[in-house]
C-alpha cells in the first residue's frame, strides 16, 4: 500500500485462471466491525454471486486498428 492524495491505495496481483479462459473476482474489505464486498455491481455486505464479480479475459485482444496498446 501506499499513500496519494486520496488517501491510502492498496495493490494486489491477482493469479489467472489457468483452465479457462475468464478469471473472476470480487474484492473484500475489513473494517474493525464488518466486512464490505466491491464488486463489478457495487458493494454489499456478503460475499456477491459470481455473476455479480468482476471479470478479465486473459484472451482478450484489442482489434489490430487500435493502436493504444
Amino acid at each position: 500500500s501506499f499513500l496519494s492524495d486520496f488517501g491510502v491505495i492498496y495493490q494486489a496481483l491477482i493469479p489467472l485462471s489457468t483452465h479457462v479462459d475468464n478469471t473472476y473476482y470480487a474484492i473484500k474489505c475489513l473494517t474493525d466491525k464488518n466486512q464490505i464486498w466491491l464488486s463489478a455491481a457495487g458493494t454489499v455486505n456478503r460475499v456477491p454471486w459470481l455473476e455479480r464479480h468482476f471479470k478479465y479475459n486473459a484472451q482478450h485482444r484489442p482489434p489490430q486498428w487500435d493502436q493504444s496498446q
